[in-house]
């Protein structure tokens, strides 16, 4: 936010509430597309607050005009839940000491156990 309106306060006009929000909000679709054309795919699979926020559908839709925008729900997950699922995954690596990183993803040198765990005394 500090960032924001250091920004906001160097203009030389006015502006409205909106084009601010729509501005954050074509920087929002036009990072996560960028990150997306790094990977050879086609179809991108939106969850959470993202995949139901319909103006960042469309600008991700206009951001990346070859490829398919779809819910996780297109694959029979809720998107509401898969946060909830990775974090379960995560704990499930983490109990049974098993790598979790993805090192093309992460940049990590190495597999490596993720996580700590901890128990009441």
């Amino acid at each position: 936010m500090d960032w924001l309106q250091a920004h906001l306060l160097n203009l030389s006009q006015p502006y409205k509430n909106q084009d601010v929000q729509a501005t954050l909000l074509m920087f929002t679709a036009q990072t996560v597309a960028n990150e997306i054309n790094r990977f050879d795919v086609t179809n991108v699979y939106l969850c959470g607050g993202g995949g139901a926020n319909i103006s960042l559908v469309k600008q991700l839709q206009q951001c990346l005009p070859h490829h398919s925008i779809l819910s996780t729900a297109d694959l029979g997950v809720d998107p509401d839940a898969l946060e909830a699922m990775a974090f379960a995954w995560l704990a499930h690596c983490r109990v049974n000491l098993r790598a979790a990183n993805a090192e093309s993803v992460t940049g990590a040198h190495k597999p490596a156990v993720l996580g700590a765990w901890y128990s009441a005394k």
